[in-house]
């Protein structure tokens, strides 16, 4: 009927983003996407070998929102994103931690970080939810335009105001899943990913690092950090100690007093908050100052500022950074660990501030950067300090010193 018109009928085509036509046609144009992403994401797993982090911003950021929206807007896809799901289990995960991962931790991994995960949805599990959601929030939108019937802002609130319950009662869901995955895990790992959890420990992975903002770490960093993450052993890790000849484990690591680490990333955390104050305007800011000294010794905090708490009145602060996977700490809960460190610093430094009519705060933490209340109290107060200074959003100040604290563990 139409070949003297050269047209080219087709039973279905793109159209905004998504697909519409016969069920061939869509598993047609489906399988298509989802070779293209497997393609992507095979592609980002060999630039994951040399640098991991650059590569996991650009699946998280990028890549993976575009089946994301496809998921919303197509209906029936999970059966499609096998192929896509094996390629990151398989290939990305095992280049970006520069080893093998087991079925068990891909699981755990392949979840909001919120829950445990790394951010990086498993893309058959996600499939209905997304677009059950989306149809749900957009329903009466939809039906408006299909029928031409008046729009009701207040009657399109309520549906979107429904799918956000359900949402809600599907997070529920994924946090009892994830804690129970958790359960599958041997006792040290479990505890390790439980912590980061019950302290919220995972607002690195969500950051884009810039060479601006300190948070892009090398190849090593970032490896080393997503192993400690899970409780893993970080790859190349030496067979002993250089400074005591101790065969060289995480823990280890982590405890050595004469290898150097230990003192590192104290004063790492000394030079970071120095830094900070000046940055806040803070005056006669001093790092290691002398508390109290006699004939024979010294007491010195690891850094003091004028006007911090108070107008004009000296704060003095020390910190402690513990081990809570140590052997001799762990299995002793995490407060009462923060508690027995933070009553020896103020039995050590309190009266000797007091004479100097200066006020004490020790700053307590963990390896995996879990702070304690009076730590989590200065970090606010800062906060607002360098809020006022840079006239910036307080929360937005705030989340960013808090990355900076846990970039330095």
């Amino acid at each position: 009927m139409f070949k003297d018109f050269k047209l080219n009928i087709v039973t279905g085509h793109r159209f905004l983003g998504g697909f519409i036509g016969n069920e061939e046609d869509v598993n047609n144009w489906l399988t298509q996407k989802v070779n293209m992403w497997v393609k992507s994401v095979q592609k980002l797993a060999l630039v994951a070998q040399h640098e991991p982090q650059a590569s996991f911003v650009a699946l998280t950021k990028s890549l993976q929102h575009e089946w994301t929206f496809v998921q919303r807007v197509v209906a029936d896809t999970q059966f499609h994103f096998s192929p896509l799901r094996l390629a990151i289990k398989e290939s990305f995960l095992p280049s970006l931690f520069g080893s093998q991962v087991d079925a068990l931790e891909a699981d755990m991994m392949c979840r909001p970080s919120r829950y445990g995960g790394i951010g990086i949805l498993d893309p058959v599990k996600s499939a209905t939810p997304h677009f059950l959601l989306s149809s749900e929030a957009t329903s009466y939108l939809s039906t408006a335009i299909s029928e031409g019937s008046k729009f009701d802002l207040n009657e399109h609130d309520s549906h979107r105001l429904k799918a956000f319950e359900k949402k809600l009662e599907q997070e529920k869901f994924l946090e009892e899943e994830s804690l129970a995955l958790i359960e599958s895990f041997p006792e040290p790992r479990k505890r390790c990913i439980k912590r980061k959890l019950d302290f919220q420990c995972s607002g690195w992975l969500s950051v884009i690092p810039m060479e601006g903002n300190h948070f892009d770490l090398s190849p090593c960093e970032f490896r080393d950090a997503m192993a400690l993450r899970y409780g893993r052993i970080p790859v190349d890790l030496p067979t002993h100690c250089d400074a005591d000849g101790e065969i060289f484990t995480v823990n280890h690591a982590l405890n050595c007093s004469k290898g150097g680490l230990v003192y590192g990333r104290h004063n790492e955390l000394r030079d970071l908050n120095c830094s900070l104050l000046e940055l806040a305007g803070l005056k006669q800011v001093i790092s290691e100052p002398i508390v109290s000294e006699s004939e024979d010794s010294q007491l010195r905090a690891d850094w003091a500022a004028r006007g911090f708490w108070e107008p004009q009145k000296q704060a003095l602060f020390d910190c402690c950074i513990v081990n809570a996977e140590s052997s001799s700490l762990k299995n002793t809960p995490l407060q009462t660990i923060f508690n027995q460190r933070k009553n020896k610093k103020i039995t050590t430094y309190s009266n000797a501030a007091t004479a100097r009519r200066a006020s004490f705060t020790p700053f307590l933490a963990t390896c995996d950067a879990v702070f304690d209340k009076d730590a989590d109290l200065y970090i606010k107060r800062l906060a607002v300090l360098l809020s006022k200074k840079w006239k910036s959003n307080y929360s937005k100040t705030v989340a960013l010193f808090e990355l900076e604290c846990r970039y330095v563990y």
